[in-house]
C-alpha cells in the first residue's frame, strides 16, 4: 500500500521534523506521511513542508487537511507543489557535503545519502576517529 499524505498544523511543540531533526512549533504547517504500522494501526511522520522531498505524481486534491489551511498556507502548499514539480532532484555536490560533515561530523558516521563508496567512507570515519582522539587527549 502505497503512503499517503497529510497538511495540518502543529497541535503542540512535541512532533520532531525527520528530516532535520528539529522540533516543529505549534500551530506551524507540517506535512505527514501516513504508512501502515506493524499492527493495524498507522504512522504518521511529520516534517517541516520545506523538508519534506514532494512524491511524483502528488496533487493537492490527494492531501488530507489541505481544505482546513488558511488561504495563505494553502498558497504556500501550492507553490511547494509547484516548485517541487517543476525542479528535478538533484544530487547534493561534494561541497555541500562538506558543509554538513563540518557542521556536524556525527553525521558522517549515519547518514546513508552521502553517496560515499565504503571505501572512502571507511577512511572518512578512520580519521574523524583520530582527529577526535587527538582532540581529547590535549
Amino acid at each position: 500500500m502505497p503512503a499517503s499524505y497529510c497538511v495540518q498544523y502543529a497541535a503542540s511543540n512535541r512532533s520532531t521534523c525527520k528530516t532535520c531533526k528539529t522540533k516543529i512549533d505549534a500551530a506551524a504547517l507540517r506535512i505527514g506521511t501516513i504508512t501502515p504500522g506493524p499492527g493495524d494501526y498507522d504512522i504518521t511522520s511529520w516534517r517541516h513542508l520545506a523538508c519534506n522531498k514532494q512524491p511524483k505524481g502528488l496533487v493537492e486534491a490527494e492531501l488530507a487537511g489541505f481544505d482546513t489551511l488558511r488561504p495563505p498556507d494553502q498558497q504556500a502548499v501550492r507553490d511547494w507543489l509547484t516548485a517541487a514539480a517543476a525542479s528535478p532532484a538533484k544530487k547534493r555536490s561534494a561541497d555541500e557535503l562538506q558543509a554538513v560533515v563540518e557542521l556536524d561530523p556525527k553525521k558522517v558516521l549515519y547518514l546513508p545519502w552521502l553517496h560515499l563508496s565504503w571505501l572512502h567512507w571507511l577512511s572518512l570515519r578512520l580519521s574523524l576517529r583520530l582527529s577526535l582522539r587527538l582532540a581529547l587527549t590535549r
